[in-house]
């Protein structure tokens, strides 16, 4: 095989002869039984008949690179990409064998073919290889040669979409703090101090004393994507003004439109052509309103903020759609009756733009901690404005004020693939015995959510998103984490949020136990049950 870059963009050929599906079926069940030899056989009949499907080859390429040959590996997983489409597993595949041969440049370039072809539905690995790679010296021109080369497109290929002709943007990076001021909302604050008994050691640093006043801004003719953690002008790409290329990953960078380039403080942006236009809108779309205290923290209180600022009830806010009818429920109770929702799944262009500053900096080194790296976290990591979160909490509990009493103890169970607590029966039993009512928060409305965490006293539960419910309780709550304790947790999450709301956190952190989950930041673990019920017994 010569030596030059697997590339998906050769030009379009005659189709060759179609696919036999018995036999392709009964290769298939000589590789489940073993038999690569025979299967490799049955393979071989199907390429040498010019077959136009790519999994032959791609199957042959496989078997190939598990024998360890990567030169012929990397002979057939070149001809399952020319052939793919649709599907980017060939290409997945290639670019593992790229690596193994030590090809690092090439299989960055195949990566940004790939990430340009298949976007917003990219592989997990490239996450992983970016993280891993993007560094090294060779690695990003040749990630940018691929995904413009693909972006700019093949034109005498039939299966180029029309809309990847056009060429892509370079546009620098700038922080949002940079535009001009249209109003500050708050005034620099003093944050409460942290109220948190921590059951375990770890290096995350105190948090800092102060919140970084916030504005508003209303920068003209701004492109918004849905799940969009940027806002695109005409001259410059918007960012948080703690976004930090070398580490941080935006959820554009998954999803193939906007790439940074580290140490240029520029970044790299896929074209489009909006075809829905807004004159004004409040820009609430960024990757936050996808998970349910990201909503709660940084997308809820702005729209808190957008009523007490008194905007004009004509402006829309302006979010993606796909969120979570509880967000919507709660959209309704902050905001007035008559100020629209305008949900968007295409990029919009909206002439006047209202954006505002952060309200919390909940930032996290994706890019180290999928490079099995140690992720930095400083005093200014996962910070909350008191003021915006005790602002949204009033409004969300008008009508449900705390009832005098003892208040309700609340367990939140949680069901997910990570972080996953292996005793977990043995935790629900502990606390029911404790008096602890186990709710599984998604299964109820925001309303009931809403009732049930204005009359807790304490509320307890793995940490995750449910925890962010600590939002509808009233202040001097007791907040119960339980956590695996690693290098890459973010611990400072909750302990900050319990102290912008006035509420006390106990947490506890358990040894990791190994997992199918791939990010470092997410094993399962133990509970330590006596330890456990020791400190619940001081609490209840």
């Amino acid at each position: 095989m010569t030596d030059q870059s697997i590339t998906n963009t050769q030009q379009a050929r005659p189709a060759p002869p179609e696919l036999s599906s018995a036999l392709y079926a009964r290769a298939e069940q000589l590789v489940a039984a073993g038999d690569l030899d025979a299967a490799c056989g049955l393979l071989l009949q199907l390429v040498e008949a010019d077959c136009a499907d790519w999994q032959p080859y791609n199957d042959l390429g496989v078997i190939a690179l598990q024998r360890g040959d990567v030169e012929t590996a990397l002979y057939f997983l070149q001809q399952a990409v020319l052939r793919e489409a649709g599907s980017h597993t060939a290409a997945s595949n290639a670019a593992a064998a790229l690596q193994m041969a030590g090809r690092q440049a090439d299989a960055a370039t195949l990566w940004g073919e790939t990430l340009a072809r298949h976007a917003p539905d990219a592989p997990p690995e490239l996450l992983d290889f970016l993280a891993a790679n993007l560094r090294e010296k060779a690695v990003l021109p040749a990630f940018l040669a691929g995904l413009k080369h693909t972006w700019l497109g093949n034109k005498t290929a039939s299966a180029t979409p029309p809309h990847l002709l056009q060429r892509p943007l370079f546009l620098p990076l700038q922080g949002l703090g940079t535009l001009p001021s249209a109003g500050e909302v708050f005034p620099q604050e003093t944050l409460p101090p942290v109220t948190a008994r921590e059951f375990f050691t770890h290096s995350t640093p105190a948090a800092a004393p102060e919140f970084a006043a916030i504005h508003r801004y209303e920068p003209g003719n701004a492109i918004v994507r849905p799940f969009s953690d940027v806002v695109q002008t005409d001259t410059a790409i918007l960012v948080p003004d703690f976004f930090d290329p070398e580490h941080h990953m935006l959820y554009d960078t998954f999803t193939g439109h906007v790439v940074p380039l580290p140490g240029q403080n520029m970044g790299v942006v896929r074209p489009c052509s909006p075809q829905q236009y807004l004159p004004r809108g409040v820009v609430l779309n960024s990757y936050a309103v996808s998970n349910w205290a990201h909503f709660l923290t940084e997308v809820l209180p702005l729209v808190a903020i957008v009523e007490h600022c008194g905007l004009p009830e004509d402006i829309p806010l302006v979010l993606s759609e796909g969120i979570l009818p509880q967000m919507l429920q709660l959209l309704s109770m902050i905001k007035t009756a008559r100020r629209p929702i305008v949900l968007i799944r295409a990029p919009v262009r909206i002439g006047k733009a209202t954006l505002f500053t952060p309200v919390s900096t909940v930032v996290y080194d994706y890019m180290d901690a999928l490079g099995n790296r140690q992720p930095r976290f400083t005093a200014q990591d996962t910070l909350f404005s008191s003021f915006a979160l005790r602002l949204t909490a009033a409004a969300l509990r008008t009508g449900h004020e705390h009832r005098n009493g003892p208040g309700t103890k609340v367990f939140i169970d949680r069901e997910s693939s990570i972080r996953r607590i292996r005793n977990k029966a043995a935790v629900l039993r502990l606390f029911r015995e404790r008096g602890f009512r186990v709710v599984v928060p998604e299964s109820l409305s925001a309303a009931e959510q809403l009732a049930l965490f204005s009359q807790a006293s304490i509320i307890a539960g793995q940490a995750g998103a449910g925890m962010a419910n600590m939002m509808f309780a009233p202040a001097g709550c007791k907040v119960i984490t339980l956590a695996p304790a690693t290098a890459f947790g973010a611990y400072g999450y909750f302990r900050n949020m319990a102290a912008s709301l006035g509420h006390e956190l106990y947490s506890f952190g358990f040894a990791p136990l190994p997992g199918a989950y791939h990010s470092p930041a997410h094993p399962d673990f133990d509970v330590d049950i006596d330890l456990l019920d020791h400190e619940l017994s001081k609490l209840s």
